[in-house]
This record gives structure tokens, sequence and C-alpha cells, in this order.
């Protein structure tokens, strides 16, 4: 027997006990995996970890009364302790009319290879070599670089199975491999720092160590000699590598869980034009290698590629079996979150073509801090980038506050840039949203 059809067989082993111990629902998910990660400064190896991690959670219904219990004890005896503290929970809850299983006829039947399984193909050595590569090499381009944060490898490796007793039972498996570097610049006494990295299912994906370097280098360089600006509304553009987390806060606001609890600020939006209608936001579970991939979601619910935004209206709310049945919808497949999003734009500018468009203005490429209240949708960050005047980088600013509405933030986005970043599961050019408040000097 191969490990993997042994894990299955463990999932498989713990659904049928708990359906012989009175449940009348059962669902199990199972997690292994390994890998490691290496960490040098200054030439010299900091750290090297290895990580190793196996879990079975558990969660059992009778009824409508639900418990959970997880153990990283895989023997047969701790499961079946676990499967005994799950039913035993379960007699003292309460009944709750939303939860259960996914509905049997929404469960994926069949899903396409996705290609996620990639472990790393060399050894620690090599890893740790390429970690010392990349920080000399990004040491070496500028005088003004003093020195590092540290070059960061990571590599991981793991098998997932899920099953439940609607007859659900498969297996999925995926790697994640990253390398990162973080530099210090220096001019008269003042210091600034950035970073860069990749990150990728397959380690040939990854980007050249000498791409990541040059970026991370123009990135710190470009912050040195940083200026504030006068307090005052100020058009705005959020870099791509900052951008997602717009759109990642608008799947926030329409997740089943803020939905149900009324704790939004888009509740009653589905239909509605949240967006400009330039904007699309679609979604693909299904891209080979992609780092959001999945072949059903995490209650084994058939997924496919959607418009969840199109032409700037909402078409789906991001729903599990438990919020879709309180809210008295169908579940969209969402348990476990969005996938790969692609922001599209019909009216996508060349970054240097928004720049000259917008005129004058601020350009965001750091976010810090957390500054969004979700219910009333007052969004305050503090912020770091660059000031534009005649379509130019004038210089780059520090130190200063960026406020306003999201959803009128998101309504007034003026354009999507062609910049798209490529590393992340919300894939996205820079946004230009507008006017917003800039506190800086009074």
């Amino acid at each position: 027997m191969n490990q993997d059809s042994f894990y299955q067989e463990k999932v498989a082993e713990i659904l049928k006990k708990a359906k012989a111990k009175g449940a009348s629902e059962v669902e199990v998910g199972l997690t292994t995996g390994a890998g490691f990660s290496v960490n040098v400064r200054n030439q010299e190896l900091e750290t090297i970890e290895h990580h190793e991690d196996q879990s079975m959670g558990i969660t059992v219904y009778f009824g409508r009364k639900k418990g959970s219990a997880d153990t990283s004890d895989l023997s047969a005896e701790s499961m079946d302790e676990a499967l005994s503290v799950a039913c035993h929970i379960a007699e003292f809850t309460l009944d709750d009319p939303y939860s259960g299983l996914a509905d049997p006829s929404f469960l994926a039947q069949d899903w396409p290879e996705l290609d996620l399984y990639h472990p790393y193909p060399h050894d620690i050595e090599a890893a740790i070599l390429q970690a010392k590569d990349c920080e000399k090499r990004a040491l070496s381009i500028d005088s003004r670089i003093t020195c590092s944060e540290g070059a960061n490898f990571n590599t991981y490796a793991g098998v997932n199975v899920y099953g439940n007793s609607n007859g659900f039972l498969a297996r999925t498996q995926a790697t994640s491999h990253d390398l990162s570097i973080g530099l210090i610049a220096e001019v008269k006494g003042q210091k600034e720092r950035d970073h860069s990295y990749s990150s990728a299912r397959c380690f040939e994906d990854l980007w050249p160590v000498e791409r990541i370097v040059q970026d991370a280098a123009k990135r710190v360089l470009q912050r040195l000699n940083s200026r504030q600006i006068p307090t005052g509304k100020v058009q705005v553009i959020f870099e791509a590598s900052v951008a997602g987390s717009l759109i990642g806060a608008y799947f926030k606001g329409v997740s089943g869980g803020n939905l149900y609890r009324k704790t939004t600020c888009f509740l009653d939006s589905l239909g509605q034009q949240i967006f400009p209608e330039s904007i699309t936001l679609f979604e693909d579970p299904f891209v080979l290698r992609g780092l959001g991939s999945t072949p059903f979601d995490g209650e084994g619910v058939a997924i496919a590629p959607q418009n969840l935004v199109e032409k700037g209206i909402v078409k789906s709310y991001l729903l599990g079996s438990y919020s879709a049945r309180q809210l008295k919808m169908q579940t969209t497949g969402h348990a476990g979150g969005v996938r790969n999003v692609f922001v599209r734009n019909t009216e996508a500018l060349e970054f240097q073509t928004m720049l000259q468009e917008m005129g004058q203005g601020l350009v965001v490429t750091e976010l810090i801090g957390q500054g969004l209240n979700l219910l009333t949708g007052d969004y305050s960050r503090g912020v770091s980038g660059f000031w534009v005047e005649n379509g130019e980088v004038q210089f780059p600013v520090s130190e200063i506050t960026i406020a306003g509405n999201l959803k009128e933030m998101l309504r007034n986005i003026r354009s999507v840039g062609a910049d798209v970043d490529v590393r992340k599961r919300i894939q996205t050019g820079s946004i230009w949203v507008g006017e917003m408040m800039v506190a800086g000097t009074s």
C-alpha cells in the first residue's frame, strides 16, 4: 500500500467508525507535509528549520448538534480518541439548524489535474548556496545598499485528504517554493528598507536570482531621501504589489460570515454596481501550477471558473454551506475562500501612461497597519510611496496616512494598470482610485 492510499484509508476508517457511533453526518480532513527553510545574513547561515507536520480534524453531526476535535497523532488510538471527544462535545451543543455537510448534489464528481506537486529537486546545501548568492549579488549592486535583512528560501510539500459521509473522499497534493531578499540602503544618515521575492509551485518557475535582487535594489534605492507632503485631497494610485489588498478587502466584505452576521458594508450588494463598468473580477481555480488552484472547495463542492464581478456588477457572494443556509441561498463553492482571481479592465493602461493621465498625485508602494472598518467601509492606512508632478515621479514620500471609504474607492476606480503582479492569488495591475484624503504635514 502506498502512503497516499494509507492516508485515504485512515480517513475512510474514521468515517465508518463515526457512523457506527450513531453520527448522522461526519467529515474528516487529514493533512501531512514536510519542508525546510534556510535564512542567510551577511553570508552566514543563520537558521535552518525543518517543517514536518500532520493532523486530522474530525467533525461529527448528531442531527443538528455538532462536535469537532483534532489530533496530530495519526495512530489508531489517537484518532479513535479524537473521534470520541468530537462525539462527546456534540452531546452538549445546542441544535444549529444551519449546520451540516454540503448537499450531496453539489459535491465534485471529477476534476482536472492541476500540476501542483513539484518537490524541491535539490538538497539543503543547494538552497543555502542559492540564498548566499542572492544576498551577495544584491549587496554588490550599489554602495548605498549597506546591508541585508537576510535572504530566505522556503520549500514545502503537502498532502491533503478530505472525506465525508455523503460519499466524498479525495486526495490533493501541492508544493510551494519561495525565495526572498530584504535590503537596507542608507544616504546621509537616512536608512530605508525594502524587499523582493518570488513564489511558485514548481522550483523552476521561480524568478531568476538576478531578477529578484535587481527588483529589491531598485525598490530600496528609490525610497532614499523621502519627504512628507502637505495634508489634502490628492489622486492616488496603488502600485500593483499592494493593489490586490483592495480587492482582498472587497472579498472579505462579500464573504458569507460577514454577510449573515451583518458586519459588512456590502450587504445586499448581489446584482449591484460596486465597481466601474470597465472592471471584471474573474476567478479560475483550475490554472495549471496556480498559487490558488484547487480541484474542489474545502467541503468537496464542485467549482468552476466564473466572473465574481462582471462589468462592475456583483455576480456572486463567497459562501460555504453554513453561511449559504444562514442567508437562505446555495453554496458558491467558496469554503476556504477565493482561488486565482484576475482583475480585468477594458481600459487598462501602462503604468507610465497612468502617471501621465493622473498628472499630480500619490503612488502608494507600501501599506502599514490595519485600518479598515468593514461595517462602515472607513479606510485608513499608513503608507509610503512617491509624489508625482506633471506625470512624473518627483520624490519618495513616507510618514503619511491616506483615508477614504472602501465602497467609494472601488466605485471611483479610474483604471487598472497593465503591470500585473503575478506572484499572488489575486493578480492585478496598479489601481488608480481617484481622490483620497492624505494626512501629511499640516
